[in-house]
């Protein structure tokens, strides 16, 4: 009995310190902490208007669509917006996004992981490429464009 309350006594105490009155975040602070601000970017990658499915290596059965990194060059920024680099594929379900804080003039790289598929019929597949700035100021298209997916 006295071991839980112990126990009890320091999760209270946890929990107490985490509290919005203490403001202690029990959490780290990742590299999607954007606030507030605006930045001026040029998408230079990618440049290509189609995406490319190849197979898997090592014999796998699975094939991939490979996403190639955005590469923009941040020429102002102000505060900490982010940037969010988005692929989407409606016909094969992906809907692929990753971001990353700007804080800084120069190059920046946002690097998406292929999506493996188990087989895919042979085609070609609408898709979309969107690139975004966003801040708690609001969100700006930077690119909007459509691609395609041919699936050999």
């Amino acid at each position: 009995m006295d071991r839980f309350v112990a126990v009890l006594a320091v999760v209270v105490f946890v929990l107490a310190l985490a509290s919005p009155l203490v403001g202690l975040s029990l959490t780290e602070s990742g590299s999607d902490n954007f606030q507030d601000g605006t930045a001026t970017i040029t998408v230079e990658q990618p440049t290509t208007d189609r995406l490319s499915v190849t197979a898997g290596r090592f014999g796998t059965r699975a094939v991939y669509l490979r996403v190639p990194d955005l590469v923009a060059t941040v020429e102002a920024v102000s505060g900490q917006p982010r940037i969010i680099y988005e692929i989407t594929v409606p016909e094969l379900g992906v809907e692929l996004r990753e971001t990353r804080v700007v804080d800084s003039t120069g190059t920046v790289r946002v690097r998406m992981e292929d999506r493996a598929f188990e087989r895919l019929s042979a085609g070609a597949y609408d898709a979309r490429l969107v690139v975004r700035i966003q801040s708690t100021d609001g969100d700006w298209t930077v690119r909007d464009r459509p691609l395609e997916v041919t699936v050999p």
